[in-house]
């Protein structure tokens, strides 16, 4: 499957982070702390291992709810190279008509999120910003999310794809099976891009 060409003009305007240079003060980045958002999760965060409560890493989170579902306009790319020897291709989105990224959105707090974007590597030039996106909760609810999403002119992102890692895939397969989302990652290469489809006999899983 080929992906489409993306262009940043064409991508949907991020929420920009508070800090130097931003135009907001301390203050009132204080009080944005204490408003609930919703994070959307989509690669590795959708393991409760690597995210929530019960985390035994820096994504230990505190959810006030959470939802399934998925995000249609966009596909889930392993196309990051944030650790290249250890994980060849991570996770990200991209911009795709006609495709659909399935994951978790968690309802936490505007301080837990900075704290997100601070370990996903937000604060130290990798190019992540906070992206708006429309999720579509398979209970029929609607919500507007945010997701780390690092966008393709950024030095993070891959120009030729590598498959995920072993331990990464069966990270987001777990995942995926412990909130029962409706589709089960499975690694899928062509010419151009890696995807995570629904499992079929044209798709080789690893």
């Amino acid at each position: 499957v080929d992906s489409l060409e993306v262009s940043p003009a064409n991508l949907m305007a991020p929420t920009t982070r508070a800090g130097k240079g931003s135009g907001v003060s301390a203050d009132e980045t204080l009080r944005d702390n204490s408003k609930l958002v919703w994070y959307f999760g989509f690669g590795s965060n959708m393991n409760p291992k690597v995210f929530g409560p019960t985390s035994g890493r820096d994504r230990k989170v505190n959810p006030k709810s959470t939802r399934t579902g998925k995000v249609p306009g966009w596909a889930l790319r392993f196309n990051l190279k944030v650790f290249p020897l250890l994980e060849p291709g991570m996770g990200n989105i991209i911009q795709e008509d006609g495709a659909e990224v399935h994951g978790v959105a968690y309802q936490i707090t505007e301080n837990e999120l900075d704290e997100i974007y601070s370990t996903e590597g937000g604060d130290v030039g990798t190019g992540y910003i906070i992206q708006p996106l429309d999720f579509l909760g398979y209970d029929g609810s609607r919500l507007t999310v945010k997701a780390c999403y690092c966008p393709p002119d950024r030095p993070a992102v891959r120009r030729s794809l590598s498959l995920p890692s072993k331990r990464y895939i069966t990270l987001l397969r777990d995942g995926a099976r412990h909130w029962k989302l409706s589709t089960r990652p499975t690694a899928r290469s062509s010419r151009r891009t890696l995807a995570v489809t629904r499992p079929s006999q044209s798709s080789k899983s690893i």
